[in-house]
């Protein structure tokens, strides 16, 4: 159980990612053999998706599993390593919190707009985007003060996942 908790957010993305992988096989299987497809599952696809990849967004950040490119950096003294990862720091939840506003904006924005075929508000579409966004920017004021305490552990991004 506490391994489900510790990892909540992989569960959640991983239950969208199933029912997005099982829908879109089923309605190949059904376009290929059959000549027609559901069109409620492409809905239900599209949503999954997005909200696996911004879960997945949340994973890679606190895991620090995220595409970076620090070959040049990695050359640099360890100071000067420790100084840029402050800054890339802030200019992350700098952006994140943009985000959270910018997707707060957006849900508000919305209105009464749905899905076609299954009427789902879109709000819970791009509630992904504030979810995704806030969360981050709480781990970014977090992994930020844990820095400055001195308080961080890096992980390294190519040790066993745990």
């Amino acid at each position: 159980m506490k391994t489900v908790i510790k990892h909540f957010e992989e569960v959640v993305g991983c239950v969208f990612l199933i029912v997005f992988v099982c829908l879109t096989i089923l309605n190949v299987i059904l376009r290929y053999f059959f000549g027609f497809i559901l069109t409620w599952a492409e809905e239900i696809i599209v949503i999954s998706f997005v909200w696996s990849v911004y879960i997945g967004v949340i994973t890679a950040f606190r895991t620090n599993r995220h595409v970076a490119i620090d070959a040049v950096v990695r050359l640099l003294p360890s100071k000067v390593q420790r100084v840029i990862d402050v800054w890339v720091d802030v200019v992350v939840l700098i952006l994140s919190l943009y985000m959270t506003y910018l997707g707060i904006v957006l849900c508000m924005n919305v209105g009464a707009k749905t899905t076609t075929v299954l009427r789902i508000n879109y709000v819970y579409v791009n509630l992904s985007v504030v979810i995704c966004f806030g969360v981050l920017s709480i781990l970014g004021i977090v992994r930020f003060i844990r820095r400055l305490t001195g308080k961080y552990e890096y992980i390294d991004p190519t040790a066993e996942y745990k």
